[in-house]
């Protein structure tokens, strides 16, 4: 069964929380839906990053999985939040 939009919203914002609405790397702030304005000026929001990669592509699974994911990997110390720009730099690496 799929996750409520409304639901999902809700367990985002649970995460967001958690991390302090902030950029693990460079503390850059978001609102409480995860949103900031980037260095050029654009509306854009955080990213939910495993650490340790953990060979799932986002776009393969539903949302339900995703969301059971962000709670294991939290668990696991293996999630942080990120903004776009890190999480780009942290994947060139």
């Amino acid at each position: 069964m799929p996750i409520k939009p409304e639901n999902y919203r809700l367990i985002r914002r649970h995460f967001y929380r958690l991390f302090n609405y902030s950029c693990a790397i460079c503390d850059q702030e978001c609102d409480n839906d995860g949103f900031y304005t980037d260095v050029n000026g654009l509306l854009s929001t955080m990213e939910f990053d495993h650490i340790k990669p953990n060979g799932t592509n986002r776009h393969e699974v539903s949302r339900s999985v995703r969301e059971w994911e962000w709670f294991q990997a939290f668990e696991d110390n293996n999630l942080q939040l990120l903004c776009k720009l890190c999480n780009i730099k942290k994947s060139n690496k």
